[in-house]
């Protein structure tokens, strides 16, 4: 019970200081663009980019995550996320003449990276704790990161008007550092079931990326109630855009 009560820590810690500092980080962005701009049209390209790329690499994702390590595939996302975020601070200092294509750039990469610990994350719940625990982990493990979403705007835009955006890169390295550490300490479970070698072998020979992908689409067709809640889902995720835009844009002539 021990190792269970641990990893539950581990795990949210990690959740929210990795959702925090990245939503913090976004918010932060989109009030710089509008900012630099005066266009909701630009830092909508921004807030659209993640969500794109995301969907593109979705089938990569998955194909990743059900083939290798977890544990690896989140240090490896972790340690991407913080390289990326020190080259940003860097480069935005250097040539602020391109800051547009290096927020881009930046949230292509982030968003990447993201995508990978989320999946690695969620699948990675059932390794990590036993039965009795497993509802209770994904239940903390999503009030963590609602909690998270819902501050990060607050304290974001707090932050905004003492610091420079590259300052912010540097603090998001900092909440992204203490949820690598708290991943590296996790504990999967010895009873756990993970696929061998051999396994893995004979799997790579029958299925591929793309058939993986498609197997993901029959299933959603043949089972009509996740494909409505899925529908439903990016349906409402397309309306709050509306909020994600509206809300910098609010902050923004409170500031002027």
């Amino acid at each position: 019970m021990l190792r269970v009560n641990n990893n539950l820590s581990r795990i949210l810690i990690a959740k929210f200081f990795g959702t925090f500092g990245s939503e913090m980080l976004s918010f932060a962005i989109g009030l710089y663009i509008l900012r630099r701009t005066g266009s909701a049209l630009g830092m909508g390209i921004s807030l659209v980019t993640g969500p794109i790329v995301s969907l593109c690499i979705t089938p990569f994702v998955g194909y990743a995550v059900d083939r290798y390590s977890h544990k690896k595939i989140m240090i490896a996302s972790q340690l991407g996320t913080i390289i990326s975020l020190l080259l940003f601070a860097l480069f935005f200092i250097e040539f602020p003449s391109i800051y547009f294509v290096e927020l881009v750039v930046l949230i292509t990469l982030l968003a990447i990276s993201d995508g990978f610990l989320t999946t690695a994350v969620q699948a990675s719940l059932a390794q990590l704790f036993g039965k009795d625990d497993l509802q209770r982990a994904n239940s903390l493990n999503q009030s963590t990161s609602s909690l998270a979403e819902f501050l990060a705007p607050v304290l974001g835009a707090v932050v905004y008007t003492l610091i420079n955006l590259d300052m912010f890169a540097y603090i998001e390295v900092g909440f992204e550092t203490v949820a690598l550490i708290a991943i590296i300490f996790l504990k999967f479970l010895k009873n756990s079931k993970i696929l061998d070698a051999e396994d893995l072998q004979v799997a790579d020979t029958e299925s591929h990326i793309v058939s993986n992908f498609i197997e993901g689409l029959r299933f959603l067709w043949e089972n009509k109630l996740y494909l409505v809640f899925s529908g439903s889902s990016g349906a409402i995720n397309f309306f709050f855009a509306t909020i994600n835009i509206g809300l910098p844009f609010f902050w923004l002539i409170n500031l002027i």
